[in-house]
């Protein structure tokens, strides 16, 4: 059985529009399938800089220019950016040594399409349970339904990869949290100063990101990605869609669920093996099975409370 979330059903009501409120909004109108993506807004952030700011209608956005995304938590995309390899479905899996649990080895980096991936919530009745992050060119209801092994219509099970919830978060080491502290303190050309009070509310903050969302980046971005956690902003640990934005568009994505303690994904990659063009983020570790309520992305039911697809 699946660990019993810590937020309440009613903190989540709060966060999705009932379908009378939400008819006339915006939020609304953008449907699960739609390969629309919000105008978006000139920004005044200076070029190669990147702020963290709440997606404030849905689906949200972002753009993968490099043809690569890091994936995961702090540590899992920091130990992608030095990645000589990329994960994908050719060849078999790689497993950790040693151990009572089969631990997959992933790089934490993968090819990723081109172009614009939207970003939509994933809720069982009124709850949050996770995110579907996909290019444009596929739709959120086809990834799911292949996620869950449900219907023909669904995304083919030999072009999806699993992530269990021992191949990250708390389960993965990484990169210790002190190393990235360093890190950042020689990037500002601060290595050499003594404030230990600093220190410590940045290694606080890091190690909050280290488990409890989901991060995707594209990877050309992970400079300025360090710039960014220098200056801690809090956006990344509220709940919700954060995105990463520069001057031009948005480049990649943190979701924070209301409380999670094991996470699961399946990574839905291209007919090539190679080419990710979906990730679904289960944060309430349903595994997709043993359903007591609708599965929904945004306003669509696309599972019945009977394990029944939606036509």
């Amino acid at each position: 059985m699946p660990p019993k979330r810590a937020a309440s059903k009613a903190a989540a009501k709060s966060s999705k529009p009932s379908s009378a409120t939400a008819a006339g909004s915006k939020r609304a109108a953008a449907s699960s399938s739609s390969s629309t993506a919000p105008a978006k807004k000139k920004k005044s952030v200076a070029p190669g800089s990147l702020t963290a700011t709440p997606a404030r209608e849905y689906p949200a956005s972002f753009q993968c220019t490099s043809g690569y995304l890091l994936w995961g938590h702090l540590h899992t995309i920091w130990t992608g950016s030095t990645a000589n390899r990329a994960d994908s479905m050719l060849g078999e899996p790689e497993y950790a040594e040693g151990g009572t649990i089969a631990s997959q080895l992933h790089q934490y980096r993968t090819q990723a399409r081109r172009g614009r991936w939207l970003v939509e919530r994933l809720f069982k009745n009124d709850e949050h349970v996770g995110c579907i992050a996909h290019h444009e060119d596929v739709t959120a209801k086809e990834l799911l339904l292949g996620a869950a092994e449900l219907s023909d219509a669904g995304w083919p099970a030999d072009q999806i990869q699993r992530v269990g919830r021992y191949d990250w978060s708390h389960a993965y080491d990484g990169v210790p949290t002190a190393e990235m502290v360093a890190t950042l303190k020689r990037d500002r050309g601060t290595r050499g100063a003594d404030d230990e009070e600093e220190d410590e509310a940045q290694e606080e903050y890091l190690e909050a990101l280290r488990s409890g969302r989901c991060i995707l980046l594209d990877a050309d971005r992970f400079a300025d990605f360090k710039s960014l956690l220098a200056r801690r902003p809090r956006q990344l640990t509220q709940d919700g869609v954060c995105l990463f934005d520069d001057a031009e568009d948005n480049v990649g994505c943190c979701y924070t669920p209301l409380g999670t303690e094991y996470e699961f994904a399946w990574m839905c990659y291209a007919e090539d093996g190679e080419e990710l063009v979906g990730f679904v983020y289960d944060a309430a570790y349903t595994l997709l099975e043993n359903f007591d309520g609708d599965m929904s992305v945004e306003d669509t039911v696309i599972i019945r409370e009977d394990g029944t697809a939606v036509d």
